[in-house]
């Protein structure tokens, strides 16, 4: 990440802590204590001051069972600490849609407002920021990040046309990422919505991405750039780089056709 960019995302990042620092929490959290969290975890959620939480709380809260109608601050409480360890690029154990799954937008309120231009503030630049290393093994996927801001609200267009007119081998090495594991993703993803609405809202996600990635300007212009990816670019691994020749070959065939 260059430096200008990791000091915006900071500045988003700080903005969340004032912007959300409005809200407070007391007990119960909502979260189930039975089998989720012990008392003493959520003593320490609501005694540990919320810019020091600990990555390994913060992942033991989201993975828990909650209540929301019990308490529907938490989830406005803790985000700026979850948008701080997201932009850290911690390992990935708390789920993109869940991030901003609980946190109520559709206030029009001024408060409203200011929290609606942070998380698309945020997404943007993560989004970003992503596009400048390819190391799909730390943090969140540029694919996961797209899903994180969709459930948002974020308009994920402007970031997908960035990633169009980026032009890096990292931005083509993400685009083999995201054409090679789509549809296994898309297959996962729908699997992984219980209620209507959100299957509705997952299938509008995917007729974006299919669009966007089916798009003829979107192609050939990754195409050029994918045909500068060297062996060198993917650090000795032998595997993965015979993996991308051969996709290589065949999206080239394809945009002949």
């Amino acid at each position: 990440m260059t430096t200008a960019l990791r000091a915006e995302l900071d500045q988003v990042v700080k903005k969340a802590y004032d912007v959300f620092g409005v809200y407070r929490i007391e007990s119960p959290l909502g979260a189930c204590t039975q089998c989720c969290l012990t008392p003493d975890e959520e003593q320490q959620l609501l005694n540990t001051p919320v810019e020091e939480i600990s990555f390994e709380l913060m992942a033991l809260w989201f993975s828990a069972a909650k209540s929301i109608e019990e308490n529907r601050i938490a989830p406005k409480y803790f985000l700026p600490r979850v948008l701080e360890l997201i932009s850290q690029r911690y390992d990935p154990t708390i789920v993109p849609e869940q991030v901003f799954q609980d946190v109520a937008m559709e206030d029009n309120s001024v408060q409203g407002k200011l929290e609606t231009e942070v998380i698309s503030s945020f997404c943007n630049r993560i989004i970003c920021d992503r596009l400048k290393v390819y190391d799909p093994g730390k943090g969140l996927t540029i694919l996961e990040l797209l899903e994180m801001a969709w459930f948002g609200r974020v308009d994920i267009l402007p970031s997908l046309e960035l990633w169009k007119l980026t032009n890096t081998k990292e931005a083509a090495l993400w685009f083999w990422f995201m054409f090679s594991t789509y549809i296994e993703f898309r297959n996962g993803f729908s699997k992984t919505i219980n209620c209507n609405t959100r299957i509705s809202s997952a299938s509008k996600f995917d007729a974006i991405l299919d669009c966007w990635l089916n798009d003829f300007d979107t192609v050939d212009k990754f195409v050029q750039k994918l045909q500068l990816v060297r062996k060198s670019d993917f650090d000795r691994k032998t595997v993965e780089w015979e993996d991308f020749r051969i996709f290589l070959s065949n999206f080239e065939k394809f945009c002949r056709q």
